[in-house]
């Protein structure tokens, strides 16, 4: 902290765009690869000048003052939202552990134990920013911390609830969890057979598929009880059928998908299950951040560096282009902006096989699709306790251990 017992602040501007989620996002690309801020922002500088990039010019310029303001180049994973307080200053922070305190030089400054921190009061719905940074730091802590811990290798059963407001998607996580959906374990072998996924979707059902059938009943009951889903309501759940989700070769994930009509929650309406403290809305852009840079870290890591700068350089052919005097020139800037844009098209096709998320908010969302697997069908068996149920009784989320959190272990999903 300050010597005023504050963090560390930068400015970045006066102002900012009535919309700041869309520049958000663009930074939590940019949070993957703070190494490049600096030529990032004087290529921006030296033929930018539109609005839209001049606030992310601004943006840049307060990371590069921190970063030579702590002495350091990584300031760490942006937390999930941008604090605003009634006044509507915002503040946009970065949280990042460090091994070494040593490694900080910070003039006018001093570490000061969390616990002389934490004591301060929650916040006032008229409190000012400075108020509100300063209360949320445990909170801000144990987002980074969580955030980056892997579940257990596994196959899990996942709930995808959605929350729309003005400008953004939301999907509902756990706060203890926040880089997967609400989830229960059904047992340690992450993979599906095709046996068993005939059996799952509606197909014949041999002895030992009939086992596993009654395994992902039994953990589709714990998780409707955990989402406070009504046995009622729990029948007209669907379960997304078109795959199942590889987050990685340790982990899969099945999904359970509410009813169309319920699926998606819109501004002015109040439901229990987004008024949980356990519980956490997160902007599909973020979650998939968040998620795919614990699971698929140099995936996101290579696409979010790609993508700046394919993004920066087709800015720049398009203002070459406008600017073009010659039609030698103008040939030129075309067919640079051309093959920028077929780069362009590459990288999101690439990434966009690692986006299962979208995939399954267009399942869910999908009034016209083919009548997808009801988990009518799969609650109506009869469940049978074998010992792998028994022991996927704890599948529910759980704190994790303190100690895991401290080593960024892993812990039971």
């Amino acid at each position: 902290v300050t010597n005023e017992d504050f963090l560390p602040v930068i400015e970045v501007d006066e102002t900012y765009p009535g919309s700041i989620y869309h520049d958000f996002h663009w930074l939590l690309k940019v949070a993957c690869t703070w190494d490049d801020v600096k030529w990032l922002r004087q290529d921006m500088e030296k033929s930018l000048s539109s609005s839209a990039v001049h606030f992310r010019i601004k943006l840049l310029q307060a990371a590069a003052q921190m970063q030579t303001a702590l002495s350091i180049q990584d300031l760490g994973q942006l937390y999930h939202k941008p604090l605003r307080d009634s006044e509507g200053t915002i503040v946009i922070c970065t949280v990042n552990y460090t091994h070494s305190p040593k490694s900080i030089s910070v003039l006018n400054s001093r570490w000061l134990p969390l616990g002389k921190l934490s004591k301060r009061a929650p916040p006032s719905p008229d409190a000012n920013i400075s108020e509100i940074l300063m209360s949320t730091i445990q909170e801000q802590i144990t987002y980074h911390q969580v955030s980056s811990i892997r579940l257990h290798r596994g196959l899990y059963l996942s709930y995808l609830k959605m929350r729309s407001c003005v400008d953004l998607l939301q999907v509902l996580v756990p706060a203890k969890s926040p880089n997967v959906p609400p989830h229960c374990k059904i047992r340690d072998n992450p993979h599906v057979t095709a046996e068993e996924w005939r059996a799952l979707v509606g197909g014949a059902v041999s002895e030992h598929q009939k086992c596993f059938v009654e395994q992902v009943a039994a953990t589709a009951r714990r998780l409707f009880t955990y989402m406070e889903v009504s046995a009622e309501e729990a029948t007209v759940h669907r379960l997304y059928d078109l795959e199942t989700v590889e987050v990685s070769p340790e982990v899969s994930l099945l999904m359970v998908v509410p009813p169309v009509d319920s699926a998606c929650s819109v501004p002015g309406q109040r439901e229990t299950l987004l008024q949980r403290p356990d519980l956490l809305p997160l902007p599909v852009q973020v979650f998939e951040m968040v998620h795919l840079g614990t699971y698929r870290h140099q995936v996101v890591s290579r696409y979010s560096r790609l993508s700046c700068i394919i993004e920066l350089d087709m800015a720049l052919a398009q203002h070459s282009q406008r600017e073009a005097f010659s039609s030698s020139e103008l040939t030129v800037a075309k067919e640079r902006l051309a093959r920028l844009e077929a780069l362009q098209v590459q990288l999101n096709a690439a990434w966009k096989q690692s986006r299962w998320l979208l995939d399954v908010l267009a399942f869910a969302r999908d009034r016209l699709s083919h009548s997808p697997t009801s988990m009518r069908h799969l609650l109506a068996h009869n469940t049978k306790r074998s010992r792998d149920q028994m022991d996927t009784q704890n599948g529910l989320l759980q704190p994790p251990d303190p100690k895991a959190v401290k080593s960024r272990g892993s812990w039971p999903g």
